[in-house]
């Protein structure tokens, strides 16, 4: 006790110290030019003493007051840092979960609860209390994954800030399927968006593509319940998920979100366009256009679909004005950019720039599909270039490329008006063997 009495003396006597000096430095001062410039000379005896008296406690106790406002300020921050510290409302003891015990109404700081007696200062306190939050942290998650958390919004709260910050995407999954079962808090929409942000985008990153197929709409619910636009990265993860193959039910749910406001991430936009450029031509030429306002660059994939929709509503002209842009945005046409502008150009009777296309097509290496070598054959008749119109229709066989049953009978219609008899019933042979084969395997003739 004697000891513990001494200790606090002698703190006391060192934080006051500096001050102590001062004011015996400014005593000397001022003793010794008091005569001078305090109090007059003519004053004299009880009068003079009473002023020096009120001199002397006026500078004291304006130091004084100084230092103590100080001594309140740190005391106030470090009240204020304990109030901060996460609470633990349950306990294990003996290595077995018990039932959860009644905390009282005071917070309880870590330190208390895990042994961290005392304050150090600057680096070591920061240490100290970071070793006290991540058992604190642990503790959190392990109590969850055992029992669960409570619906209430404070409690989830807590758990969202331990996955976060020991980076525990499991322990975020387990957390993920409880809302998935129970729903999002009532209160959810109040929790810091910054801190939902973080958490959905842990739980994204954990879940492989199974799970993201079966539940990544879900996921995107549980984020907008919390007050939050799904993120980029979160929509990607669902994209990515499927693999270029969305399903009906997440585009419509893309477009939905679109329509009520959401920002959608630039891969969503391209794909919204290219599942729409047969089905739905205006919604991807509309949708496009979103993209231009919004400065989203397109992709090969976008730009083919693009393409694609303005020849669906016979917007040649616009098609071959994009289509010549395309060099702007460092974007290199393939087989499909070059089949859709061969049906562009043969579309606006612009026969000859069709083939040369499609020779420039195959001096790039591009191998030509089964449209593109009919679109060609059907320019090369129409200008009369039958002889080169059965060479394309050779080249087809000879790559093995299924040729359409239209291309077969109009080659061989041709052929037989210009006298190749033995040609035209050839092709008609051809023509019997393709049905046989398209049938086979479900191929559009």
């Amino acid at each position: 006790m004697v000891k513990r009495n001494v200790q606090q003396c002698s703190t006391v006597f060192i934080a006051y110290m500096p001050l102590l000096v001062f004011i015996a430095v400014l005593c000397a001062d001022v003793f010794a030019l008091r005569y001078k410039f305090i109090t007059p000379l003519s004053m004299i005896g009880g009068a003079q003493v009473q002023v020096e008296l009120l001199i002397w406690v006026v500078v004291v106790a304006y130091f004084l007051d100084a230092h103590n406002a100080r001594v309140m300020e740190r005391t106030t921050k470090a009240k204020r840092h304990i109030a901060t510290t996460p609470v633990i409302d349950s306990v294990v003891s003996d290595g077995q979960r018990q039932a959860s015990l009644e905390v009282p109404t005071e917070r309880v700081p870590p330190e208390k609860l895990y042994g961290c007696h005392g304050r150090s200062t600057e680096s070591g306190d920061l240490s100290v209390h970071e070793g006290c939050r991540q058992r604190s942290d642990l503790y959190i998650i392990n109590s969850m994954l055992a029992d669960g958390v409570p619906c209430k919004t404070s409690k989830v709260l807590e758990v969202m800030h331990s996955c976060i910050r020991l980076g525990r995407g499991d322990a975020a999954v387990k957390l993920f399927d409880q809302m998935l079962q129970t729903g999002a808090t009532p209160r959810a929409h109040l929790i810091g968006k910054a801190v939902s942000h973080k958490f959905f985008k842990l739980v994204a990153e954990t879940l492989d593509d199974k799970r993201i197929q079966e539940d990544g709409v879900r996921l995107l619910e549980l984020g907008r319940a919390h007050g939050i636009a799904p993120s980029p990265a979160t929509q990607n993860r669902l994209l990515d998920a499927w693999k270029n193959q969305l399903p009906d039910f997440v585009l419509r749910y893309f477009l939905e979100m679109k329509d009520a406001g959401v920002i959608l991430s630039r891969w969503a936009y391209r794909y919204i366009v290219v599942a729409h450029e047969r089905s739905d031509p205006s919604l991807a030429l509309k949708v496009y256009s979103e993209m231009e306002v919004l400065g989203i660059q397109l992709d090969r994939a976008a730009y083919n679909a693009v393409l694609g929709a303005r020849f669906q509503l016979g917007m040649l002209d616009e098609a071959r004005e994009l289509f010549l842009r395309m060099a702007d945005s460092s974007l290199v046409p393939n087989e499909k950019t070059y089949g859709v502008m061969i049906k562009v150009y043969l579309a606006s009777n612009s026969l000859e720039e069709a083939i040369a296309l499609f020779e420039t097509m195959q001096e790039q290496g591009l191998d030509p599909d089964r449209y593109a070598y009919h679109h060609a054959i059907r320019a090369s008749i129409a200008l009369q270039r039958v002889e080169y119109a059965v060479g394309l229709y050779n080249d087809m066989v000879e790559k093995k490329v299924p040729p359409l049953m239209s291309t077969i009978a109009l080659l061989s219609g041709v052929c037989a008006g210009a006298g190749w008899n033995a040609l035209a019933v050839e092709l008609m042979t051809h023509m019997a063997r393709a049905k046989k084969a398209d049938a086979a395997h479900g191929l559009q003739t």
